[in-house]
């Protein structure tokens, strides 16, 4: 189970978290699950189990990598 004060502060700053290594940190509401990017490297990541096990099914990214990746889009062109 998350910290809740970490759940604070993701929601605090837009929904995103970035660690002391460039990463940022992501959160889809009601999941526990990190997705995170690293920037320096354009790089998707996520703890969930289709996203450990997509190359089986062929996909590059899960469904929560592509609603954040949505979010953030929709958010910067509807500004």
């Amino acid at each position: 189970m998350e910290h809740p004060l970490v759940q604070q502060i993701v929601e605090l700053f837009d929904g995103v978290l970035v660690d002391e290594y460039g990463w940022r940190h992501y959160k889809v509401e009601g999941k526990d699950y990190d997705i995170s990017f690293d920037p320096s490297r354009l790089d998707w990541a996520c703890d969930c189990p289709a996203f450990k096990y997509r190359y089986k099914f062929k996909k590059k990214y899960c469904k929560h990598i592509l609603k954040v990746q949505d979010k953030n889009f929709n958010r910067r062109y509807n500004k």
